[in-house]
Formats: structure tokens, C-alpha cells, sequence
């Protein structure tokens, strides 16, 4: 069941929102300040959002929805490791404009409230920056997927609308006997999306249904809700939210904005910086040889998690043909890694564009497990080092070998693509899923602080 939430559906008895000028200004709002851990970015304006209360704070909201305290000190941090865009009125398509992202999220202890730090991008926002200035505030709207509420007073587990018990929506705002109000408690609610509205969606505040006997007038269901936000497009039935997703979605961008700074030197447009020329005598690093099959097959041997774990403390990420063996075995074809190929120079950049969830999601290649490697997997990994490390020394030695055995021209060819993308969409797929691969290398590299921007850079030359 999917839930829209306006933040203005509660009583907050402080504005919603509020652009973030200095320190000074969260202190004034009572905020979660020591725990909205965030940095400026060029070309943004941050905005403090005050999404949602917990019911132990503020009660049911005006739409007859409570989020139990728990739940909100539990599942705060989704907001941010969803990894969504900020979208405006629901549509969040993949092929929809992103407008910011969300930078932190927290939950106040003292005030039962879920806050965030939200960057907007003034290029694409100065209405709503202009609406936050003249009025103190601005409408937000969070999307949270649950599996079910349930009705206070009769304990009915609904899935859906269609499901729903005789209470809901009938009875919502109104005192039983007991003196309790009827309602739907939201239970462990994940929070993915966050979305500017002009103004929030009509619906019956809780005080004019208690006053009022038009049963004509009532609030708005998940349903309801769905036929005003047509843009909207929920979250696949096995979403799941990855505990590292926030960190890999920060190495997603980065890596993105460092593909198009290879791009820019293939292209000639470099500038013959320190940099430009470092990844030019890197570029050798596509001559490297290819792992044995015996190797391959030795790593296969292996639990993956562990062989995965070994080969990134060494550094090592298998190339995109040695990453298609390793999957297939015997059975790959050279052409299938050949058609995957053709996508991965832009395959980061594509991923963010895109807000791809799944990519950041996936911990299929999550290298794992405290207990030490089998013998002769860390033997097998000690051969492979030298040669298909990506760490300084190993990389560097290699770069010098193969500038001796080749000579040192044809550096800026070996950075440009050979061939356009394929339209195979398995292709494009696979690609993915490499990609998927070296987010996950990378990201444990960066949890044991091996992880430098010269590895980042040799991964993007892996990758053309």
C-alpha cells in the first residue's frame, strides 16, 4: 500500500519548511541539527523540512493517518538511502526531471518529528525558492510504501482499498466509547520519495469531519490520491532499501561526474593537466592481460561473497570480460560481453540520470563475512594482484611495463568508445549489473579507507 503524506497534514506550531542560511537558522527551529549531517552544494539552496510527526507527538494527522514513534526512529533514514530525486506533484518516471536530492534525515527525539535537509537546485526551483521567501513556507508531500494499515478500532489489516473495513473511511475522526479515535495506523512505513505541490491534494481536515454530519465530506484514501497524482509510479513489489544504498547512490554521482571528465579527454578537450595527463598514461591500463580461465574458475570454487571480499582488499576488479566469465563460466560467449561493453563508458552517468534505484539496492556482489579466507582462495588472490590490481603501486608498475612493451604513444584512442551502445536491451542490462559489481567493490574499499580517487579513475578506464 502506497501512502501520501502532506507535511502540512500536521500541527507542527513552527513553518514546515525553512531555507537553511547558517547554522543559527536550525537552532531557531528547534531542529535535529546535531544529527542533519550535510554539505553545500554549488548551485543549490538547502531547504529544513519538517516531513511528518509521530503519533506520540502529534496524533493522527488531518487525514486520519498516525506513524508510530518507532516506526519513525526506525525507518527516518530511508528518505535518504531510497536514493529518490525530489520530484514535483508525484511524477517521478525515470524519464521525469529530478529537482534536488535529499541530503539528511533525522528524527528529533524531543519534538516526534522526522525532519530532512532537501538541496534544490536554483536553476530549476527559483519558483519554489520565490514561494518559500514570500510566504515562510512551502508544501511537501512524502510517498511511503507499507504493507498494510490498520483500523483503531477494529484492528482490520487492509491492504488495499478495495479491502477496507466498515470503519474506514466512514467512521475516521470519530469517538468510540472508549474514547478512542478511529483512524489508520501506518506500521513500519518506507519512505522513498519526497515531492513539491503547489498546494496539498483536497481532503477533509480532521476537525471539520468531527464537526460536520455530511457524509458527503470525507477524507482521502491511498486510491484517491493515486487519480491526482497520475505522474506517480510506485516502487516494484520486492523494493527493498539497502542499508548501504545512501553511500553507494554518493559514489553513483561521483563517479558520474568523473565519466564526463574522461569523456572530455578523449574528445581532445582536456587541458593537459596534472590530471589529464595522469589518466592518459593510465589509459595503458586497458592493455592489461585478461585473468586465465584456471583463475576464473578457481574464484568460482569459492563462496562469492568471500571471493568478492578477497579481490577487493587486494584491489582488484574482475575486467568486463573476466566479470562475464565469472558469471557464465564456460557457457559465456565472447559476444555477450562484447554488446555489454558498448555500454559501460557511460554506464554511471546513465544510472544517475536515470535515479536508478536498483543499481545501489543490489548486495548480490556485497563482499562479506569476518572469518578469514580459505587458504587458497588468499593464495590465488596474492597471484592476481600484481597483475590486475587497481590499487597505486601494482597499477603503476604495470602502466610502466606496458609503456616499455608497447611504446608511449595512443593514449587519448584507448579512452574513447570504439562503438556506439547496442539496442539490446540485455546488453544494456548486463551492463547494469556490472555496474552493480564495482559499486560494490568500490564501496567496501571505501569502509576499509583503501579507496583514492586513482582507483576511481583506473575503474572508469576499466570501463572503456
Amino acid at each position: 500500500m502506497i501512502k501520501f503524506t502532506a507535511n502540512t497534514d500536521f500541527n507542527f506550531d513552527v513553518a514546515v519548511a525553512s531555507i537553511v542560511t547558517s547554522p543559527s537558522s536550525l537552532t531557531k527551529r528547534a531542529s535535529a541539527k546535531d544529527l542533519l549531517k550535510f554539505e553545500r552544494t554549488p548551485g543549490q539552496t538547502d531547504l529544513h523540512i519538517i516531513a511528518l510527526g509521530a503519533y506520540e507527538g502529534t496524533g493522527y494527522n488531518r487525514n486520519g493517518d498516525a506513524f508510530m514513534e518507532d516506526d519513525c526512529r526506525k525507518n527516518h533514514h530511508l528518505f535518504k538511502a531510497a536514493g529518490r530525486a525530489v520530484h514535483r506533484h508525484h511524477k517521478n518516471k525515470p524519464a521525469d526531471p529530478k529537482y534536488g536530492t535529499i541530503k539528511a534525515a533525522a528524527y528529533n527525539e524531543p519534538m516526534k518529528r522526522i525532519e530532512l535537509i532537501v538541496g534544490l537546485d536554483n536553476d530549476k526551483c527559483a519558483d519554489i525558492l520565490d514561494e518559500q521567501e514570500k510566504k515562510g513556507y512551502t508544501n511537501w508531500s512524502m510517498a511511503s510504501k507499507q504493507a498494510f494499515d490498520v483500523c483503531s478500532w477494529c484492528g482490520h489489516k487492509a491492504k488495499t482499498d478495495k479491502d477496507r473495513c466498515d470503519c474506514i473511511p466512514a467512521k475516521i475522526g470519530e469517538l468510540n466509547k472508549q474514547g478512542v479515535m478511529c483512524g489508520m495506523i501506518n506500521l513500519n512505513p518506507r519512505w522513498f520519495e519526497i515531492s513539491h505541490v503547489g498546494r496539498p491534494a483536497d481532503r477533509i481536515g480532521m476537525s471539520l469531519k468531527l464537526a460536520s454530519d455530511d457524509q458527503r465530506i470525507k477524507p482521502m484514501l491511498p486510491s484517491d490520491y493515486l487519480k491526482i497524482y497520475d505522474g506517480f509510479q510506485p516502487p516494484d513489489d520486492e523494493f527493498i532499501i539497502s542499508k548501504k544504498a545512501a553511500d553507494k547512490r554518493e559514489l553513483l554521482r561521483k563517479l558520474a561526474e568523473m565519466e564526463k571528465h574522461v569523456d572530455a579527454i578523449a574528445e581532445g578537450k582536456g587541458k593537459n593537466t596534472s590530471k589529464d595527463l595522469f589518466l592518459k598514461r593510465q589509459a595503458r591500463l586497458k592493455k592489461s592481460p585478461k585473468m586465465e580461465d584456471k583463475d576464473i574458475d578457481g574464484l568460482r570454487q569459492h563462496e562469492p561473497a568471500k571471493a568478492m571480499r578477497g579481490l577487493a582488499d587486494n584491489g582488484v576488479m574482475l575486467s568486463p570480460d573476466d566479470f562475464v566469465k565469472y558469471l557464465f563460466g564456460n557457457r559465456a560467449k565472447e559476444d555477450v560481453s562484447h554488446g555489454m561493453k558498448t555500454h559501460l563508458p557511460h554506464v554511471f552517468s546513465k544510472l544517475e540520470e536515470e535515479g536508478n534505484q536498483e543499481v545501489v539496492n543490489n548486495e548480490k556482489f556485497d563482499p562479506a563475512g569476518l572469518d578469514l579466507l580459505p587458504k587458497g582462495l588468499k593464495e590465488l588472490i596474492s597471484g592476481l594482484t600484481e597483475g590486475h590490481s587497481m590499487f597505486g603501486e601494482p597499477s603503476v608498475r604495470r602502466v610502466m611495463r606496458i609503456t616499455i612493451e608497447l611504446g608511449p604513444k595512443g593514449d587519448d584512442a584507448e579512452l574513447k568508445p570504439k562503438e556506439a551502445p547496442t539496442k539490446n536491451k540485455a546488453d544494456e542490462k548486463l551492463a547494469e549489473v556490472y555496474a552493480s559489481y564495482k559499486l560494490a567493490a568500490l564501496h567496501h574499499m571505501q569502509e576499509r579507507g583503501t579507496l583514492t580517487d586513482e582507483v576511481l579513475w583506473n575503474c572508469l578506464i576499466q570501463n572503456r
